[in-house]
């Protein structure tokens, strides 16, 4: 979870491919919600007692928040 978190964050306006990558596998990893994976972010979310819906929407405003509108897609 806290790669994924560094991932988002850091790499949210990337404009080279490996950091678009990386934020794009963060963003789709927190918002999967039918994984069974173990490692999934809902199963994380089960284990340390969090509330991925919570989490999911507070990250969505953060990246409302901070994303560069100058910057290409």
């Amino acid at each position: 979870m806290e790669s994924a978190t560094e991932d988002f964050q850091k790499y949210i306006n990337a404009r080279d491919r490996k950091g678009k990558l990386l934020f794009s596998e963060a963003e789709e990893w927190f918002l999967e919600e039918s994984s069974d994976s173990l490692f999934s972010f809902e199963s994380i979310c089960e284990v340390l007692k969090l509330q991925p819906h919570h989490l999911r929407k507070g990250l969505l405003r953060w990246k409302e928040a901070h994303r560069n509108p100058f910057v290409s897609a």
